[in-house]
């Protein structure tokens, strides 16, 4: 009964010795992978950077004077904190997300193509107009597995979306209500501001006054509705409704009617 006893002590010690190895091992490789993972995540941060914004490249941590990230724009070597809100804010957006994929998929030759699911609240904040308008088109370029849900007040956003993708949400008496839209992308912004997110697209009072000025071209008050072009076109300048205004009076005009 001893030597049995004995033997089977031996074996378990054995066995336990062989897992504590193999747990070392295991840290060790996990260490190793981590530190490697970490030069990974930056190298990956950096190409989508580059992949989103062309002019952005090289995205590295500088230790002096002090330490601190740049990037090169356009040729010039920047600290991160001179760029503007908006591009800081893309930056680490984009940034974000690479680094997410990087650490949740590993051992993936292309961890940008890792999918996940993705929730960015006002996406156009801080943005300028251009980048508005590439902001999703470019997420689905660099993040092609990714689904995004993103909400936005802004026309340049919705106009590169397709409508089939957006959902309308007001809220009345306390719920939450959508319904889809029909007409969204290549439309122009002021369709999209009266049409989508009914907003008028000039001030109240411009949108009454060329409104007015139509209805006396109808009319045939012409003299009126010259003056009132005049007037409009020192208070709002040259617009594509004055000029429509302009081609209807001179063919009233023309043809008497």
């Amino acid at each position: 009964l001893f030597q049995d006893s004995e033997i089977n002590i031996g074996s378990i010690a054995e066995n336990f010795s062989a897992v504590i190895q193999g747990v070392i091992k295991q840290e060790i490789r996990d260490k190793r992978d981590a530190t490697r993972n970490e030069g990974k995540e930056l190298f990956m941060v950096t190409r989508a950077i580059e992949q989103f914004i062309p002019e952005y490249k090289n995205l590295s941590i500088k230790r002096t004077p002090r330490v601190h990230m740049s990037i090169e724009k356009n040729g010039k070597t920047f600290n991160l904190d001179q760029l503007s809100d908006g591009e800081k804010n893309l930056i680490a957006l984009v940034g974000d997300i690479a680094r997410r994929l990087a650490i949740g998929n590993p051992r993936k030759s292309k961890p940008l193509e890792g999918e996940g699911i993705i929730l960015i609240d006002e996406i156009d904040l801080h943005l300028h107009p251009s980048w508005q308008r590439l902001v999703i088109p470019k997420l689905l370029e660099v993040f092609p597995k990714c689904q995004f849900f993103i909400t936005t007040h802004s026309p340049q956003v919705i106009s590169h979306v397709d409508p089939e993708n957006i959902f309308l949400l007001k809220q009345t008496d306390g719920c939450l209500d959508y319904s889809k839209a029909t007409e969204s992308y290549g439309k122009n912004t002021d369709r999209i501001l009266e049409d989508l997110l009914g907003v008028d697209a000039r001030p109240s009072k411009e949108k009454e006054r060329i409104h007015g000025l139509f209805l006396s071209i109808q009319k045939g008050d012409l003299d009126i509705a010259k003056k009132e072009v005049a007037k409009l076109r020192k208070s709002i300048g040259e617009d594509p409704e004055l000029i429509k205004a302009d081609t209807l009076i001179k063919r009233r005009e023309i043809l008497g009617r």
